[in-house]
């Protein structure tokens, strides 16, 4: 396709670079916005384990079973260790 004669060769030029930095942006901010969903349906994923592990209960048992043993194992080796709080906060 011939060029219009009112276009000049640096005004095609100029065009140009700016649709290819227009067209560049608009991949970023595509690739950004996947990256969002990925880590939505991630974090939605986990979720969904987390309750279906737990069964509507606070926590899930596995967790009030780790703790018995950090507990244990921590008295054993520095001293008695007497809530979970103490460890937490």
């Amino acid at each position: 396709m011939p060029r219009p004669a009112h276009v000049s060769a640096s005004g095609l030029t100029i065009l140009l670079g700016e649709l290819r930095a227009l067209i560049a942006e608009a991949r970023q901010q595509a690739l950004r916005a996947v990256d969002v969903v990925q880590v939505r349906t991630c974090w939605e994923v986990g979720r969904h384990i987390v309750e279906f592990e737990q069964g509507g209960r606070a926590k899930a048992e596995y967790g009030a079973g780790c703790w018995r043993r950090f507990r244990s194992a921590s008295r054993r080796n520095s001293g008695p260790v007497s809530t979970r709080e103490t460890f937490v906060t």
